[in-house]
């Protein structure tokens, strides 16, 4: 699914399509879903490189009727089964530690989607999105769940992920707390994920250095 070359009008196919199953993963129909938002699956199936940004935007604007509350692309992230990000994954997973997960991961996120990256400072535990692929910030929600998600689930240890930011105005309940399992700071400038640095050399479930190196190798093409 990964693409170097991506226009502010198109983005990867790989990437709607790891959108599709986060919502499938929460039950949503696949079919119907992308019915309704005029996003063609066929084109997600046959691994065109580039579709239309528009058609995220169109997965946003109709998923909220599927997945109520305002946490919903954050609970998609979080959703999203792994292998879905193709080789992302599986470099995130066959990392020694979560700070070279992260530190691969976010060398190439600009892939992922059109004006859109990670920006990461291991010394701080920050890592803090640059642009968004949409201006209501789903993607960016959506993306750090990601990051929660895949940190947590393939790390031997708890990474410890102190605080989420999100440059949203301040829901009743709170419920993205709820979704990313850490305390959130709303209002912020910018979208990023804060990690305890010693939490940062969690070892990796399944590292496999010979595999990771590899596909570091194979991301950069």
């Amino acid at each position: 699914m990964y693409l170097n070359d991506v226009t502010p009008e198109y983005m990867p196919a790989g990437t709607i399509a790891a959108v599709v199953a986060g919502f499938e993963a929460l039950g949503v129909d696949a079919e119907e879903l992308c019915a309704r938002a005029q996003v063609e699956r066929e084109a997600l199936a046959e691994g065109t490189d580039k579709v239309p940004l528009s058609w995220l935007q169109n997965l946003w604007a109709t998923g909220s009727a599927y997945v109520e509350g305002p946490d919903y692309a954050a609970r998609v992230g979080m959703s999203v089964p792994f292998g879905s990000l193709g080789v992302l994954d599986y470099l995130f997973a066959s990392a020694p530690t979560v700070n070279a997960s992260l530190t691969a991961v976010a060398a190439r996120s600009s892939g992922l989607a059109s004006r859109f990256s990670f920006q990461f400072r291991p010394e701080e535990g920050f890592m803090e999105i640059v642009g968004s692929p949409d201006p209501l910030q789903q993607g960016s929600e959506f993306a750090l769940a990601l990051v929660v998600n895949r940190s947590r689930t393939l790390s031997a240890r708890d990474p410890q992920v102190e605080a989420v930011g999100l440059p949203l105005p301040e829901f009743a309940g709170r419920p993205h707390e709820k979704t990313y399992g850490t305390r959130v700071v709303y209002g912020t400038s910018s979208a990023w994920v804060r990690f305890n640095v010693d939490g940062l050399q969690a070892p990796v479930r399944e590292a496999d250095p010979t595999l990771f190196k590899t596909l570091d190798r194979l991301a950069d093409k």
